[in-house]
Parts: structure tokens; C-alpha cells; sequence
């Protein structure tokens, strides 16, 4: 039940930064246009381009992290055996939680303090733009903390001696 919750949110996730970049190369390819063709740069174009380009990141992180497509590396752990890589999957899994928790939470103390200030140009207060960054690590965090269950759960089926049947 876990699993299809977060496979679900990480197929929300996928349709919203897919909007988010059709938005996102639509703005730019506005704002060239304005500035090459008609000769008068939009005020806007960039900064929203930019804020764009947070939230997704900040949604981006959750699917790659889901879809094991993050940046890592694992020339050590390609030599340890089968047990001691799932052991550290778990690990790391848990300092991925851990990172998710603080980054939001650091990023709520922030919010806390600048949100009110209205970003130049656009209107509109700071916090819409940075809550991207507690929502992508309160994501992170769930869908981190769900291939961590996953690792012990594989850790506990694999520690089983065959033939044991759980009844």
C-alpha cells in the first residue's frame, strides 16, 4: 500500500514538471522573442523562468531519487557482496530522510523570516517561490524513507533460512 501511495505521488510529481517545463520553455522562448524580434525585454521572463526552474528541481528530486536515477557513486559498494550493499542502501536511505527532514525544516525557518518580503517584479511574496524547497524535502523524504522499509524488509526476507514458511 506504501509503494502505490508513493508511486502515485511520484506520477503527480512527473505530470507537474512536465508543466512546469513546458511553462518554463515557453516563458523563455516569450521572453528571446521579445527581446531579439520586438526589441523590449519582458520584466518578468527571467525571474519567472528562474522560480520555474526551482520548483523543478525541487519536485525533480523525489523521481530521481524513486527511480534510483540520482547522481551516485558506487565503485566501493559494486564490491562488497549482495548483504553488506543492501545494508548500506538502507543506511544511506536513512541519511537521505534525515537530509529531506532538515532541508525542510531549515527551509520553513527561512520562509518564516523572509516569505513576507514581495520579490521585485513579479508582486508576489517570496514564499511561493521558496516553499518549493520544504515540499521537494518533505517528498525526498517520503519517498526515501519507503526504499528504506523496502531495504529492511529485503534485508529480513534474505536473513530467513529457506524453507521457513511465516505463518
Amino acid at each position: 500500500m506504501v509503494t502505490s501511495v508513493v508511486t502515485g505521488i511520484v506520477r503527480a510529481l512527473k505530470v507537474a514538471c512536465t508543466v512546469l517545463m513546458a511553462t518554463f520553455v515557453v516563458i523563455v522562448l516569450t521572453a528571446v522573442f521579445f527581446r531579439y524580434v520586438v526589441n523590449d525585454s519582458l520584466t518578468w521572463g527571467e525571474q519567472v523562468a528562474r522560480y520555474l526552474f526551482i520548483w523543478m528541481i525541487m519536485l525533480g528530486m523525489p523521481i530521481l531519487y524513486h527511480e534510483k536515477a540520482n547522481v551516485c557513486f558506487d565503485m566501493l559498494v559494486t564490491k562488497v557482496p549482495a548483504m553488506g550493499r543492501r545494508v548500506i542502501g538502507v543506511v544511506l536511505d536513512g541519511l537521505v530522510v534525515a537530509f529531506g527532514v532538515f532541508m525542510s525544516v531549515q527551509a520553513f525557518a527561512y520562509i518564516e523570516k523572509a516569505g513576507a518580503n514581495i520579490l521585485e517584479g513579479l508582486g508576489i511574496p517570496q514564499w511561493m517561490v521558496y516553499v518549493a524547497q520544504p515540499i521537494g524535502g518533505l517528498l525526498l523524504a517520503v519517498v526515501a524513507l519507503e526504499s528504506a522499509v523496502l531495504g529492511v524488509v529485503s534485508l529480513r526476507q534474505a536473513r530467513e533460512p529457506a524453507g521457513r514458511s511465516q505463518g
